[in-house]
């Protein structure tokens, strides 16, 4: 007798193990939330863990298709000039600066104020080709508030010409002396086909 009580116990006692072992591997399923109660959740600082964390401030992107600008040929005593448009295609105001120009080349005009998201400014770049004839390249730097793009570097290029050309275009006559005279020389030049002759000077 003693000896079935003790094996019906052991019974027992090897299933509540096995139930026991069976609730604590079996996964359990996520308690469904009332979707108007989440949204409102705060925790004790306020702040709505469920929510995405709202975006900050936009920025700006800067857009130029044409960063260089090819004149072409010019007299060496012509003066030119381009208009290269800068295009807002972030979300927030884009904000233009010059930074300096090569020596012959300047910006004579940029955009004073904030360029709004989605609309474009213009930013002038003037140059004098006053250098000896053959191929010109002057370079603008323009700064942004754009965060990928704080530098824009904008290019001038094409081929200076000359009908006539004075060489060197500045004599400088140093040590001159009351009683001496002083003297210097020059070459004046010319490019065109038809022969030319000098008439007088001044």
């Amino acid at each position: 007798m003693k000896v079935t009580l003790f094996s019906l116990l052991i019974v027992l006692l090897g299933l509540a193990f096995g139930v026991g072992v069976s609730m604590l591997q079996t996964p359990k399923a996520p308690l469904p939330v009332d979707s108007s109660r989440r949204a409102g959740f705060a925790d004790a600082h306020g702040v709505d863990r469920d929510r995405p964390a709202l975006k900050a401030g936009g920025s700006p992107k800067v857009v130029v298709k044409e960063k260089e600008y090819h004149f072409g040929t010019l007299d060496i005593a012509a003066k030119g000039s381009h208009d290269f448009v800068f295009r807002n295609a972030g979300d927030a105001p884009l904000k233009l600066a010059s930074a300096g120009t090569s020596c012959r080349c300047t910006v004579s005009e940029l955009s004073s104020h904030p360029i709004p998201p989605g609309e474009s400014g213009k930013v002038t770049v003037s140059w004098k080709p006053i250098d000896n004839v053959g191929p010109y390249e002057q370079t603008a730097t323009i700064l942004t508030n754009d965060p990928e793009q704080p530098r824009i570097e904008l290019t001038i290029t094409g081929r200076v010409t000359a009908a006539l050309q004075l060489l060197p275009s500045e004599l400088v006559l140093n040590g001159a002396d009351s009683s001496e005279g002083v003297s210097g020389t020059a070459r004046l030049v010319c490019y065109l086909k038809e022969p030319f002759e000098i008439r007088g000077h001044e």
